[in-house]
């Protein structure tokens, strides 16, 4: 099975996802001891480096918007938020305007992969850019900070299709959201922050 989806040209990520299911069907046949237990490695994967968002490229996306489209205002909000605080997509749509403190300049995210709870500083700019963000719209301080045109928790999926229309309305082609991540990252270790604490 590996060899035929290698010969058909998938990548190792997905060929992977698809060992993943194949081993929970074998697993459920070796509980009801239809089958002997088949253990086997998934394969491994290439590390492929990731290319930042250019100087360029930040200069566009993170222009304060002229229009009066909430959305907008809101994807442009996020992504500075991605860029200053280099935080996951789902941790970034879990935040809470309650969880935002303009006295002692920090946020509370409340959920993180290792499921722990952390408290990061903001910078004045970024605290500028929330201020003038949240002018825009009658909030509870119990809402999201990102929430969905219906004040929901919005999805990452509808985040990343926002993003996806707001940079490529911006002349920028990359989209993903996690590379927003990758940008922090280069930027602090430039900036002379250390691996350790990055």
């Amino acid at each position: 099975f590996v060899l035929h989806e290698m010969d058909k040209g998938n990548r190792v990520t997905a060929i992977n996802s698809r060992l993943r299911g194949i081993r929970v069907f074998l697993h459920f046949c070796a509980e009801r001891e239809y089958t002997d237990d088949i253990k086997y490695p998934l394969l491994k994967e290439d590390e492929r480096l990731k290319d930042p968002y250019t100087d360029e490229e930040l200069r566009r996306l993170l222009k304060r918007p002229m229009s009066d489209s909430w959305t907008e205002w809101r994807t442009w909000a996020a992504i500075n938020t991605f860029l200053a605080t280099g935080v996951r997509a789902s941790t970034l749509l879990s935040i809470r305007i309650t969880d935002l403190d303009f006295v002692q300049n920090t946020i509370l995210l409340t959920k993180l992969k290792n499921r722990k709870q952390q408290m990061i500083p903001i910078s004045k700019a970024l605290k500028d850019i929330l201020n003038d963000y949240l002018m825009l719209w009658d909030w509870n301080s119990d809402d999201y900070l990102f929430p969905t045109v219906m004040n929901t928790q919005m999805e990452v999926h509808s985040l990343e299709s926002s993003v996806r229309k707001y940079n490529i309305g911006r002349g920028v082609s990359k989209t993903s959201l996690h590379l927003f991540r990758h940008t922090f990252a280069k930027n602090y270790v430039l900036a002379g922050g250390g691996l350790a604490q990055l």
